[in-house]
Formats: structure tokens, sequence, C-alpha cells
């Protein structure tokens, strides 16, 4: 059966890959065209000519990576799958959901404006804020998409 999947991934992939070549040499050419800063001259060229030469080995090896790790994503156990409905037994009250989706529609459109809006931040700052917004996503996913936290885990990380 696995045999079967790793046949249509590579039925399903191969015309795919002409596209893949095509794009990358056209980002080589719009680097080639439009990069100023080169650590040494004539860096660009070079860089397009490795692209033209190397890739299509690049490519294939990428193939065959994805072939061989294949089996492993389709024979994982099904906890870690994502589903579209929660799969713990609890189910949320309509006011469990209005609070989780009013402290996300506070923390994402009312405090970010004010918090965030026309400031200028370091790279410390703004990783600082973007961990904060993705763990809280990650928080939401978690408690409504994969079902892995009921909604006292979700709201105590908050």
């Amino acid at each position: 059966m696995i045999l079967f999947y790793c046949g249509i991934a590579v039925v399903l992939s191969v015309p795919i890959l002409p596209l893949l070549y095509m794009k990358s040499i056209f980002n080589a050419i719009y680097i080639l065209m439009n990069n100023k800063r080169q650590e040494y001259k004539g860096q660009n060229i070079i860089t397009m000519l490795i692209t033209i030469v190397f890739n299509p080995l690049i490519l294939a090896l990428s193939l065959l990576i994805d072939l061989i790790t294949l089996p492993n994503l389709l024979l994982q156990d099904e906890k870690n799958f994502e589903y579209k409905y929660q799969q713990s037994l609890e189910i949320l009250t309509k006011i469990q959901v209005d609070v989780i989706i009013t402290t996300f529609a506070k923390i994402f459109y009312i405090n970010f404006e004010q918090e965030y809006g026309g400031k200028f931040m370091t790279l410390i700052e703004l990783m600082v804020m973007h961990r904060k917004i993705f763990s809280i996503i990650d928080n939401l996913h978690d408690l409504c998409c994969k079902g892995t936290k009921d909604y006292k885990q979700a709201l105590a990380n908050v």
C-alpha cells in the first residue's frame, strides 16, 4: 500500500519539477538584475549559473527525500493529526466560546493597535510580539482544531 502512495506521489510531482526548475531560474535572473549588494563582484552571475547547473540535482534529491519520508508521514499515530472538529469529549458552551472569542478579539484587534500602532520596534520587541501572538494562536489551534487541550488548559496559557 505504501508503494502505491509513493507511486501516486511520483506521478503527481514529476510534471511539477520542470515548473519548479523554471521558477528557480526566473528567481535567479530576478536576483541578478535587482541585487545591488553583492559580497564579491560577479556573485549574482555565479549564483545564477549554480542554479542552472545544480538545481535539477537538488530537485531530484528533494523528491527522493520526500519519497523516503512519505511512509513515516502516512504511518504516524493518529493522535498527531489535526481534526476538523474537537476530539475531546468536552463540548464548549456558548458562554465559553464567547469568552474565548472576546479574549482573542481584544488581543488581536483592540490592544494590538494601541500597543504597537505607529511605533518603531527593535528586533527583540518584534520577536516578543510575534512569540506572544503565535503562542496564543497555537493555543487556540490546540483547543478548537486538534482537541488536544480543554478550555481550562487553553485559557490558563492566555
